[in-house]
């Protein structure tokens, strides 16, 4: 009968998480619209309140039903790109935003506006109010640039 010897790496017991990391989770860090990664060549990872950061831009950004295993993910911020700075699109963009947010476990509540910011540039404020975390929102900013007409 054949006989061999597996050799196993260490075991090496993971830093305790901190209480952010373990009410907001980690994830793979996403960032300027590619996956970012450190020194080492791994992927780099983001934790507490800028996971969540991270995850509530990428659903606001992603097209409306843009992954096809979760329907109905998506804000679909990205195709204000290519409509006119209308007040009705800046308002349907800022309710699909709150929408979006509260359908995260990790939101109790959002708010958000989008403001014309110039000729073709729309600024959007969100804010939404975590569930473990009482009286500090989450504050998030960023400008989308239009092309539309």
């Amino acid at each position: 009968m054949p006989m061999w010897t597996v050799t196993q790496p260490p075991v090496t017991i993971p830093a305790a998480k901190s209480f952010e990391e373990r009410v907001f989770g980690r994830d793979v860090a996403f960032e300027d619209g590619d996956y970012v990664r450190t020194p080492a060549g791994d992927y780099a990872t983001v934790g507490g309140e800028r996971n969540v950061r991270a995850s509530l831009l990428r659903r606001w950004l992603c097209a409306p039903n843009g992954f096809r295993l979760r329907p109905g993910y998506g804000a679909g911020v990205g195709e204000l790109v290519n409509k006119p700075l209308t007040p009705a699109n800046q308002a349907t963009t800022a309710n699909a935003i709150r929408e979006q947010a509260v359908e995260d476990r990790r939101v109790r509540r959002a708010e958000a506006t989008v403001t014309r910011h110039g000729v073709d540039v729309a600024r959007v404020v969100a804010k939404a109010q975590l569930r473990q975390v009482r009286g500090r929102p989450l504050g998030i900013e960023f400008i989308v640039r239009s092309t539309g007409q």
